[in-house]
């Protein structure tokens, strides 16, 4: 049986990309990106997300436990625009 990209993703984030794919907004999952971090080290990440009619990724944040800011930090710091979802913080959404 052929692999679905879906098998590959979270819960939380196979519900982002169901309410994507609802409003009809383009996507690509884990689409690599290259950035320095604070060390100016080069680094390759892959946010969850790319909306591509937009230009715009989302990274849909699944634990309180990690930190979020750091990652934050970084992409703005190499001019990607990210969207953080903190679906942990609300199970009824």
């Amino acid at each position: 049986m052929k692999e679905s990209i879906y098998d590959n993703m979270t819960k939380s984030e196979k519900e982002v990309a169901n309410v994507l794919k609802e409003m009809g907004i383009k996507w690509k999952y884990e689409q690599p990106i290259f950035v320095w971090d604070e060390n100016k080290r080069p680094r390759v990440w892959a946010p969850d997300f790319y909306l591509v009619p937009f230009g715009i990724y989302v990274e849909v944040c699944g634990s309180e436990d990690f930190d979020y800011s750091y990652r934050r930090k970084i992409f703005d710091s190499n001019g990607y625009r990210v969207i953080f979802l903190h679906l942990y913080k609300d199970d009824n959404k």
